[in-house]
């Protein structure tokens, strides 16, 4: 009934122990952000492990890995999949994820990292829970070491992908500032269309596309006296996105 009512919670404990005896985790989060659906049918959440007791001097955060976990009975169960990435030198504390379904039935994660070259991590697989691809970077995509949002756009417009993070990267000291809208046509190959949604501090963000074409993006924000939360939610049509110049979103 669009939230009015809501069942009682279910505990899917069980499907982050099966990690254990692989990944002794100490702390797990899915996400942040939204989770998908597969065209077959399987609901697929990425998640975030980290075993912090590896790491002297200890942190709460780190260092970490990422897998999913799956339905394939529309949340009545869950199961784990396989560990995507885990901390290693050239790839490091992946964290932080979210997945997209890609145009031939594979599925890619788009992954946070800590790595020097300052890029978000990209992973592939063929049905989303195992056997995935060494991740690679997204030349394109800056990371400013924060939370960031892809979605699959309705076909009625077009059908690309939207990707939001704040892009900071030709600001001094890289803040999480700047969130950025970016389009790509060619399944994440490219990202040739961009807009600034808005200059100011942002955070971890998440997004919805309607079939009209509006995008509905939440972002968190700060006063600029230190991060006192606030949360904005931007609405602007795609085409706002491909319009040339500096015209802000409504």
């Amino acid at each position: 009934d669009d939230g009015q009512t809501w069942a009682a919670p279910v505990d899917i404990t069980y499907a982050f122990e099966a990690f254990k005896p692989e990944y002794d985790w100490k702390v797990l989060a899915p996400g942040p952000g939204h989770s998908i659906q597969l065209t077959n049918g399987r609901l697929l959440v990425p998640v975030w492990l980290s075993n912090p007791s590896k790491l002297k001097p200890r942190r709460s955060h780190a260092p970490s890995c990422i897998a999913t976990i799956y339905s394939d009975d529309l949340g009545k169960t869950w199961k784990r999949g396989e560990i995507i990435a885990d901390n290693i030198a050239d790839f490091k504390n992946p964290s932080e994820t979210m997945a997209i379904q890609l145009k031939d039935g594979s599925t890619m994660v788009n992954i946070r990292n800590v790595t020097e070259k300052r890029r978000r991590g990209l992973s592939y697989s063929k049905d989303g829970i195992s056997n995935w691809s060494k991740p690679v970077f997204s030349e394109e995509l800056f990371e400013p070491i924060c939370m960031a949002t892809i979605i699959r756009i309705p076909e009625k417009q077009g059908g690309g992908m939207l990707f939001i993070n704040p892009d900071s990267r030709d600001i001094g000291k890289h803040p999480r500032q700047n969130l950025t809208a970016r389009i790509s046509n060619d399944e994440g190959q490219s990202w040739p269309i961009k807009k600034v949604i808005s200059s100011g501090p942002s955070g971890y963000s998440d997004v919805a596309v309607a079939d009209d074409g509006t995008v509905y993006c939440l972002y968190e924000t700060n006063d600029g006296k230190g991060w006192n939360y606030s949360l904005v939610l931007q609405c602007f049509k795609l085409s706002w996105v491909n319009m040339k110049g500096s015209v802000h979103a409504k």
